[in-house]
Protein backbone atom coordinates (compact mmCIF):
# COMPACT_ATOMS: atom_id res chain seq x y z
CA UNK A 1 0.00 0.00 0.00
CA UNK A 2 3.09 2.44 1.06
CA UNK A 3 3.98 1.79 -2.88
CA UNK A 4 0.93 2.72 -4.12
CA UNK A 5 0.04 5.94 -2.11
CA UNK A 6 3.33 7.16 -3.34
CA UNK A 7 3.08 6.43 -6.84
CA UNK A 8 -0.19 8.24 -6.23
CA UNK A 9 1.36 11.31 -4.79
CA UNK A 10 4.05 11.37 -7.62
CA UNK A 11 1.76 11.12 -9.96
CA UNK A 12 -0.40 14.25 -8.65
CA UNK A 13 2.88 16.03 -8.45
CA UNK A 14 3.81 15.89 -12.08
CA UNK A 15 0.52 16.85 -12.89
CA UNK A 16 0.62 19.95 -10.95
CA UNK A 17 -1.93 18.74 -8.23
CA UNK A 18 0.04 18.96 -5.21
CA UNK A 19 3.11 21.90 -6.30
CA UNK A 20 3.27 23.95 -3.56
CA UNK A 21 6.97 23.85 -2.92
CA UNK A 22 8.77 27.23 -3.38
CA UNK A 23 10.82 27.69 -6.31
CA UNK A 24 13.28 30.77 -5.16
CA UNK A 25 14.84 32.33 -8.68
CA UNK A 26 17.16 34.91 -7.66
CA UNK A 27 17.61 36.75 -10.79
CA UNK A 28 19.76 40.42 -9.77
CA UNK A 29 19.09 43.08 -7.16
CA UNK A 30 18.24 45.81 -9.75
CA UNK A 31 14.97 47.07 -9.07
CA UNK A 32 11.78 45.67 -10.43
CA UNK A 33 13.62 42.30 -10.95
CA UNK A 34 12.07 39.00 -9.66
CA UNK A 35 13.73 37.72 -6.33
CA UNK A 36 11.53 34.10 -5.71
CA UNK A 37 8.20 33.14 -6.45
CA UNK A 38 5.91 30.70 -4.51
CA UNK A 39 3.17 29.29 -5.74
CA UNK A 40 0.04 28.97 -3.73
CA UNK A 41 -2.36 28.16 -6.94
CA UNK A 42 -4.71 30.61 -5.14
CA UNK A 43 -4.99 33.91 -4.27
CA UNK A 44 -2.74 35.06 -1.34
CA UNK A 45 -2.71 38.01 0.58
CA UNK A 46 0.78 38.57 2.53
CA UNK A 47 2.03 40.28 5.73
CA UNK A 48 5.62 40.66 6.84
CA UNK A 49 6.95 39.53 10.19
CA UNK A 50 11.03 39.47 11.20
CA UNK A 51 12.46 37.86 8.05
CA UNK A 52 9.43 36.47 7.37
CA UNK A 53 6.79 36.56 4.53
CA UNK A 54 2.51 35.38 6.02
CA UNK A 55 0.79 34.59 3.19
CA UNK A 56 -2.99 34.08 3.87
CA UNK A 57 -4.00 31.64 0.98
CA UNK A 58 -7.65 30.39 -0.38
CA UNK A 59 -7.99 26.69 -1.93
CA UNK A 60 -8.70 28.23 -5.35
CA UNK A 61 -11.41 27.38 -7.61
CA UNK A 62 -11.56 30.69 -9.41
CA UNK A 63 -11.23 31.50 -13.02
CA UNK A 64 -7.55 31.68 -12.67
CA UNK A 65 -6.90 28.60 -10.82
CA UNK A 66 -7.56 24.83 -10.04
CA UNK A 67 -8.68 23.89 -7.07
CA UNK A 68 -5.94 23.35 -4.85
CA UNK A 69 -5.26 22.62 -0.81
CA UNK A 70 -7.26 23.65 2.24
CA UNK A 71 -7.26 26.89 3.13
CA UNK A 72 -4.46 28.23 5.76
CA UNK A 73 -1.81 30.30 6.28
CA UNK A 74 1.75 29.73 4.83
CA UNK A 75 5.14 31.25 6.46
CA UNK A 76 7.66 31.66 4.69
CA UNK A 77 11.52 32.51 4.70
CA UNK A 78 11.46 36.42 3.41
CA UNK A 79 15.05 35.92 1.24
CA UNK A 80 14.59 32.65 -0.31
CA UNK A 81 10.75 32.30 -0.20
CA UNK A 82 11.35 28.31 0.91
CA UNK A 83 7.90 27.42 3.58
CA UNK A 84 8.52 27.38 6.76
CA UNK A 85 5.02 25.80 7.75
CA UNK A 86 1.39 25.85 6.98
CA UNK A 87 -1.57 26.19 9.09
CA UNK A 88 -4.54 24.78 7.60
CA UNK A 89 -8.46 26.00 8.14
CA UNK A 90 -12.00 24.67 7.57
CA UNK A 91 -13.27 27.38 6.07
CA UNK A 92 -12.55 30.08 3.22
CA UNK A 93 -9.71 32.41 3.95
CA UNK A 94 -10.15 35.74 2.26
CA UNK A 95 -8.12 38.32 3.66
CA UNK A 96 -4.40 38.84 5.24
CA UNK A 97 -3.47 37.99 9.04
CA UNK A 98 -2.60 40.46 11.29
CA UNK A 99 0.09 39.95 13.73
CA UNK A 100 0.73 40.85 17.24
CA UNK A 101 3.63 39.86 19.82
CA UNK A 102 4.62 36.46 17.54
CA UNK A 103 0.89 35.22 17.08
CA UNK A 104 -1.24 35.59 14.02
CA UNK A 105 -4.77 36.06 13.81
CA UNK A 106 -6.61 34.97 11.25
CA UNK A 107 -10.46 34.81 9.67
CA UNK A 108 -11.37 31.49 8.47
CA UNK A 109 -15.22 30.12 7.99
CA UNK A 110 -17.24 30.99 11.50
CA UNK A 111 -14.29 31.48 13.39
CA UNK A 112 -11.05 33.70 14.34
CA UNK A 113 -7.80 31.95 14.67
CA UNK A 114 -4.35 33.07 16.80
CA UNK A 115 -1.94 30.69 14.99
CA UNK A 116 2.20 30.76 16.97
CA UNK A 117 3.82 32.99 14.45
CA UNK A 118 7.35 30.61 15.21
CA UNK A 119 5.67 27.17 14.81
CA UNK A 120 2.43 27.72 12.97
CA UNK A 121 0.18 25.93 16.05
CA UNK A 122 -3.20 26.79 16.92
CA UNK A 123 -3.23 28.71 20.43
CA UNK A 124 -6.76 29.53 20.75
CA UNK A 125 -9.93 30.17 18.43
CA UNK A 126 -12.76 32.19 18.83
CA UNK A 127 -16.54 31.35 16.92
CA UNK A 128 -18.71 34.12 15.17
CA UNK A 129 -21.75 33.98 15.11
CA UNK A 130 -20.96 34.50 11.11
CA UNK A 131 -17.95 33.77 8.52
CA UNK A 132 -15.19 35.77 10.14
CA UNK A 133 -14.34 37.79 7.08
CA UNK A 134 -11.63 40.63 6.17
CA UNK A 135 -8.35 41.22 7.96
CA UNK A 136 -8.60 41.41 11.87
CA UNK A 137 -6.96 44.74 13.33
CA UNK A 138 -5.02 44.61 16.76
CA UNK A 139 -5.31 47.63 19.20
CA UNK A 140 -4.29 48.11 22.60
CA UNK A 141 -4.85 44.21 23.70
CA UNK A 142 -8.02 44.19 21.72
CA UNK A 143 -8.98 42.50 18.08
CA UNK A 144 -11.33 43.77 15.90
CA UNK A 145 -12.71 41.70 13.36
CA UNK A 146 -15.77 41.32 11.21
CA UNK A 147 -18.24 38.53 11.13
CA UNK A 148 -20.41 38.98 8.12
CA UNK A 149 -23.96 37.63 6.50
CA UNK A 150 -22.96 36.57 3.01
CA UNK A 151 -26.38 37.27 1.62
CA UNK A 152 -29.24 39.17 3.37
CA UNK A 153 -32.42 40.84 2.15
CA UNK A 154 -32.08 43.23 -0.55
CA UNK A 155 -29.03 40.97 -2.24
CA UNK A 156 -26.29 42.90 -0.05
CA UNK A 157 -23.50 42.27 2.45
CA UNK A 158 -24.05 43.14 6.18
CA UNK A 159 -22.74 41.86 9.62
CA UNK A 160 -21.33 42.90 13.25
CA UNK A 161 -18.00 44.52 14.09
CA UNK A 162 -16.95 42.67 17.20
CA UNK A 163 -14.41 43.65 19.57
CA UNK A 164 -12.34 40.51 21.62
CA UNK A 165 -10.02 41.18 24.58
CA UNK A 166 -7.22 39.38 23.74
CA UNK A 167 -5.94 38.93 27.45
CA UNK A 168 -9.30 37.15 28.57
CA UNK A 169 -10.37 35.70 25.20
CA UNK A 170 -13.72 37.36 25.93
CA UNK A 171 -15.58 39.38 23.79
CA UNK A 172 -16.05 42.77 24.92
CA UNK A 173 -19.08 44.27 22.53
CA UNK A 174 -20.34 43.90 18.77
CA UNK A 175 -21.95 46.58 16.95
CA UNK A 176 -24.66 45.16 13.72
CA UNK A 177 -23.87 46.97 10.57
CA UNK A 178 -27.37 46.24 8.66
CA UNK A 179 -26.72 47.54 5.27
CA UNK A 180 -23.83 47.40 2.80
CA UNK A 181 -20.57 45.93 2.10
CA UNK A 182 -18.08 46.27 4.95
CA UNK A 183 -14.77 47.65 5.09
CA UNK A 184 -11.18 46.45 7.10
CA UNK A 185 -11.62 48.43 10.06
CA UNK A 186 -8.98 51.08 11.21
CA UNK A 187 -8.25 51.75 14.74
CA UNK A 188 -6.90 55.35 15.57
CA UNK A 189 -6.96 57.50 18.64
CA UNK A 190 -9.42 55.85 20.45
CA UNK A 191 -11.84 55.04 17.89
CA UNK A 192 -12.82 52.56 15.18
CA UNK A 193 -13.74 53.88 11.80
CA UNK A 194 -15.58 51.55 9.32
CA UNK A 195 -16.88 52.18 5.93
CA UNK A 196 -19.64 50.58 4.47
CA UNK A 197 -20.71 50.99 0.57
CA UNK A 198 -24.40 51.25 0.91
CA UNK A 199 -27.84 49.48 -0.54
CA UNK A 200 -28.84 50.18 -3.90
CA UNK A 201 -32.35 48.83 -3.25
CA UNK A 202 -33.39 51.16 -0.95
CA UNK A 203 -30.75 54.01 -2.92
CA UNK A 204 -28.49 54.34 0.79
CA UNK A 205 -25.00 55.61 -0.49
CA UNK A 206 -23.35 53.95 2.34
CA UNK A 207 -21.19 55.60 5.60
CA UNK A 208 -18.46 56.20 7.31
CA UNK A 209 -19.22 55.23 10.73
CA UNK A 210 -16.99 56.24 14.07
CA UNK A 211 -17.36 53.79 16.83
CA UNK A 212 -15.80 54.22 20.23
CA UNK A 213 -13.38 51.58 20.66
CA UNK A 214 -13.92 50.69 24.21
CA UNK A 215 -17.40 50.68 24.11
CA UNK A 216 -18.78 50.49 19.93
CA UNK A 217 -20.95 53.15 20.65
CA UNK A 218 -21.08 55.34 17.60
CA UNK A 219 -19.29 58.68 18.17
CA UNK A 220 -20.52 59.87 14.34
CA UNK A 221 -21.24 58.69 10.63
CA UNK A 222 -20.28 60.57 7.40
CA UNK A 223 -22.77 59.78 4.52
CA UNK A 224 -20.64 58.13 1.64
CA UNK A 225 -19.98 54.78 0.78
CA UNK A 226 -16.65 53.47 0.25
CA UNK A 227 -13.54 51.25 1.28
CA UNK A 228 -11.20 51.57 4.41
CA UNK A 229 -10.12 55.35 5.39
CA UNK A 230 -6.68 56.24 6.09
CA UNK A 231 -6.20 58.10 9.41
CA UNK A 232 -3.32 60.52 10.40
CA UNK A 233 -2.62 63.39 12.54
CA UNK A 234 -6.45 63.55 13.42
CA UNK A 235 -7.97 63.56 10.04
CA UNK A 236 -9.54 60.84 8.60
CA UNK A 237 -9.21 60.69 4.45
CA UNK A 238 -12.06 58.24 3.15
CA UNK A 239 -12.43 58.18 -0.83
CA UNK A 240 -16.19 57.15 -1.81
CA UNK A 241 -17.23 54.72 -4.84
CA UNK A 242 -18.21 58.00 -6.64
CA UNK A 243 -14.86 58.73 -6.46
CA UNK A 244 -15.06 61.77 -3.68
CA UNK A 245 -12.13 61.70 -1.67
CA UNK A 246 -12.90 63.67 1.43
CA UNK A 247 -10.57 65.19 4.92
CA UNK A 248 -12.62 64.42 8.24
CA UNK A 249 -11.78 65.86 11.69
CA UNK A 250 -11.08 62.20 13.33
CA UNK A 251 -12.89 63.35 16.41
CA UNK A 252 -15.90 64.98 14.87
CA UNK A 253 -16.67 64.01 11.02
CA UNK A 254 -16.54 67.51 10.20
CA UNK A 255 -15.61 67.96 6.36
CA UNK A 256 -12.22 70.01 6.30
CA UNK A 257 -11.82 69.41 2.28
CA UNK A 258 -13.06 67.43 -0.54
CA UNK A 259 -11.16 66.17 -3.89
CA UNK A 260 -13.48 65.02 -6.77
CA UNK A 261 -11.20 62.10 -8.86
CA UNK A 262 -11.83 60.29 -12.30
CA UNK A 263 -13.72 56.67 -11.20
CA UNK A 264 -14.74 55.10 -7.82
CA UNK A 265 -12.90 53.74 -4.70
CA UNK A 266 -12.42 50.04 -4.52
CA UNK A 267 -9.93 50.32 -1.65
CA UNK A 268 -8.17 52.16 1.08
CA UNK A 269 -6.05 55.46 0.11
CA UNK A 270 -2.48 55.87 1.82
CA UNK A 271 -0.88 59.04 3.70
CA UNK A 272 3.15 59.46 3.32
CA UNK A 273 5.64 62.52 3.29
CA UNK A 274 2.75 65.30 2.97
CA UNK A 275 0.39 63.64 0.75
CA UNK A 276 -2.49 61.30 -0.08
CA UNK A 277 -2.09 58.25 -2.49
CA UNK A 278 -4.89 56.57 -4.27
CA UNK A 279 -5.73 54.38 -7.16
CA UNK A 280 -8.86 54.12 -8.57
CA UNK A 281 -10.63 51.39 -10.54
CA UNK A 282 -10.69 54.23 -13.77
CA UNK A 283 -6.95 53.74 -14.83
CA UNK A 284 -5.70 56.69 -12.79
CA UNK A 285 -3.67 57.07 -9.13
CA UNK A 286 -3.50 60.71 -7.92
CA UNK A 287 -1.22 62.03 -5.17
CA UNK A 288 -2.90 65.25 -3.03
CA UNK A 289 -1.83 67.37 -0.28
CA UNK A 290 -2.84 66.52 3.01
CA UNK A 291 -3.64 69.74 4.11
CA UNK A 292 -5.31 71.66 1.20
CA UNK A 293 -6.46 68.70 -0.66
CA UNK A 294 -4.74 69.87 -4.14
CA UNK A 295 -3.53 67.62 -6.32
CA UNK A 296 0.15 67.07 -6.73
CA UNK A 297 0.38 64.46 -9.77
CA UNK A 298 -1.65 62.18 -11.64
CA UNK A 299 -0.80 58.81 -13.14
CA UNK A 300 -2.78 57.94 -15.83
CA UNK A 301 -2.59 54.16 -17.31
CA UNK A 302 -3.65 52.26 -20.32
CA UNK A 303 -5.55 49.89 -18.11
CA UNK A 304 -7.77 50.13 -14.42
CA UNK A 305 -5.76 49.28 -11.51
CA UNK A 306 -6.68 46.64 -9.17
CA UNK A 307 -4.75 47.34 -5.60
CA UNK A 308 -4.08 49.57 -3.28
CA UNK A 309 -1.27 51.54 -3.48
CA UNK A 310 1.67 51.01 -1.17
CA UNK A 311 4.57 53.69 -0.22
CA UNK A 312 8.05 53.40 1.16
CA UNK A 313 11.36 55.08 0.80
CA UNK A 314 9.82 57.81 -2.03
CA UNK A 315 8.22 55.12 -3.99
CA UNK A 316 4.73 54.50 -4.52
CA UNK A 317 3.68 50.56 -6.04
CA UNK A 318 0.54 49.31 -6.85
CA UNK A 319 -0.77 46.61 -9.14
CA UNK A 320 -2.39 46.80 -12.23
CA UNK A 321 -4.87 44.68 -14.60
CA UNK A 322 -2.39 44.72 -17.35
CA UNK A 323 -0.03 42.07 -14.95
CA UNK A 324 2.45 44.37 -14.19
CA UNK A 325 3.45 45.74 -10.57
CA UNK A 326 4.35 49.57 -11.23
CA UNK A 327 6.90 52.26 -8.93
CA UNK A 328 6.59 55.59 -9.34
CA UNK A 329 8.36 58.70 -7.85
CA UNK A 330 6.07 59.43 -4.95
CA UNK A 331 6.69 63.14 -5.73
CA UNK A 332 6.11 63.42 -9.10
CA UNK A 333 4.22 60.34 -9.81
CA UNK A 334 6.82 59.54 -12.81
CA UNK A 335 7.16 55.77 -13.66
CA UNK A 336 10.22 54.28 -12.27
CA UNK A 337 10.21 50.84 -13.11
CA UNK A 338 7.47 48.17 -13.93
CA UNK A 339 7.75 44.14 -13.34
CA UNK A 340 5.57 41.59 -15.29
CA UNK A 341 3.93 39.11 -13.25
CA UNK A 342 1.61 36.29 -14.22
CA UNK A 343 -1.34 37.42 -13.30
CA UNK A 344 -3.01 40.18 -11.89
CA UNK A 345 -2.10 41.73 -8.50
CA UNK A 346 -5.34 40.33 -6.22
CA UNK A 347 -3.25 41.91 -3.09
CA UNK A 348 -1.98 45.47 -1.76
CA UNK A 349 1.89 45.54 -2.32
CA UNK A 350 3.52 44.81 1.23
CA UNK A 351 6.98 46.16 1.09
CA UNK A 352 9.90 45.00 3.90
CA UNK A 353 13.26 45.05 4.13
CA UNK A 354 13.17 46.79 0.44
CA UNK A 355 11.59 44.09 -1.00
CA UNK A 356 8.41 44.20 -2.73
CA UNK A 357 5.61 41.31 -1.80
CA UNK A 358 2.43 41.09 -3.81
CA UNK A 359 0.11 37.87 -4.51
CA UNK A 360 -1.21 37.38 -8.06
CA UNK A 361 -4.19 36.07 -9.64
CA UNK A 362 -1.87 33.19 -11.60
CA UNK A 363 -1.54 31.82 -7.86
CA UNK A 364 1.52 32.83 -7.14
CA UNK A 365 3.21 35.39 -4.17
CA UNK A 366 5.88 37.22 -5.75
CA UNK A 367 9.14 38.87 -4.18
CA UNK A 368 10.46 41.95 -6.78
CA UNK A 369 13.44 43.75 -5.69
CA UNK A 370 12.20 47.59 -5.39
CA UNK A 371 13.96 51.27 -5.57
CA UNK A 372 16.57 52.08 -2.99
Amino acid sequence: MNRIAKCIVALFSCVGLLAFTSHPKTLSRTPGGLKWKFQLRATAYPIAGAGVIYAASSSGCTDYTPCGPPDGIYALDSKTGRQRWKFETPGYVTAAPAIANGVLYQGSGGHLYAVDALTGGEKWKFKADNPVDYSPVISNGVIYFWSVHRLIPGGVFGGEIQAVDLDTKQQKWKVRIELGMVSVPVVAGGIVYLGTTGDPVSSSRGYLHALNAQTGKEKWSFEAGGPAPAVSKGVVYYGSRDGLLCALDAQMGAEKWKFKAEGGFISPPVVGDGLVYFALYGKHVYAVNINTGIQKWEFKNAVAMDSSPAVADGVVYFGSTDDYLYALDAKTGQEKWKSKMGGHAVSSPVIAGGVVYVGSSDGYLYAIEGST
